[in-house]
């Protein structure tokens, strides 16, 4: 097992467009990461707001993270690994494929690559302020079953075809994380339609309400949909 400690600054850049909105932040967050060389880079910030922080880890075989203090929070696996997880004195190993979710609770607890391909997850949590104004709405979207439905998370994979859309319905406050490059226009009623253009790999966020969205590129659109009931 390699451990090494490095303090890299990351660039980050969270998308806090509430309903689809144009408003960005980039920060610039100092992270202690560990990895074998201070180049590599562990922990990726993907979006950081008030509410939510979401992010990617990257460990290479051998690789490990030591035990840290982890929130509530939704696991996704953006390829195949093994790992190792420890918790406490309880210690189990896993394989996961891509696609794979899954969630843990809160607290401390160390991860170890052990298998032989890059270990590539990413890390959707909430903060301990209250979720914005908008109540607590039903998860009523019908183009696919939820991967996840537990007293804290609502998570979905979305995927739409070019012109293909998902009627109105409603959605809590949620983290989108794009899976592809697309195009898409988000309806909200009494509002003007808005468009944008995301690429695999960045996320964005939703207060909750009703809405409607739209695949009106050429591409596949392959999204990643965590909802936050609590």
């Amino acid at each position: 097992m390699r451990i090494a400690s490095a303090t890299v600054t990351i660039l980050t850049t969270a998308v806090l467009a509430a309903c689809g909105g144009d408003a960005s932040r980039t920060d610039e967050v100092a992270v202690e990461t560990q990895s074998a060389s201070p180049s590599v880079e562990v922990k990726q910030f993907v979006l950081q707001n008030e509410w939510a922080e979401a992010f990617t880890i990257t460990l290479a075989p051998g690789e490990a993270l030591p035990a840290h203090d982890g929130a509530a929070r939704v696991v996704y696996s953006l390829g195949d690994y093994t790992i190792r997880y420890t918790e406490g004195d309880s210690t189990r190993e896993a394989t996961w494929q891509r696609g794979d979710v899954h969630t843990h609770s809160a607290g401390v607890h160390a991860i170890e690559n052990i298998g032989t391909t890059p270990a590539q997850l990413l890390i959707v949590h909430r903060t301990s302020a209250p979720l914005p104004a908008g109540g607590d709405v039903t998860d009523a979207t019908p183009s696919s079953a939820p991967l996840v439905n537990d007293d804290r998370f609502a998570v979905r994979e979305v995927a739409l075809e070019p012109a293909g859309s998902e009627p109105a319905h409603a959605g809590r406050a949620r983290v989108v994380y794009a899976l592809s490059d697309y195009t898409i226009r988000y309806e909200t009623e009494g509002e003007a339609p808005i468009e944008r253009s995301f690429t695999a790999g960045q996320a964005h966020w939703h207060d909750a309400g009703q809405h409607r969205v739209t695949n009106i590129g050429t591409t596949p659109a392959r999204f990643l949909v965590v909802q936050f009931k609590q």
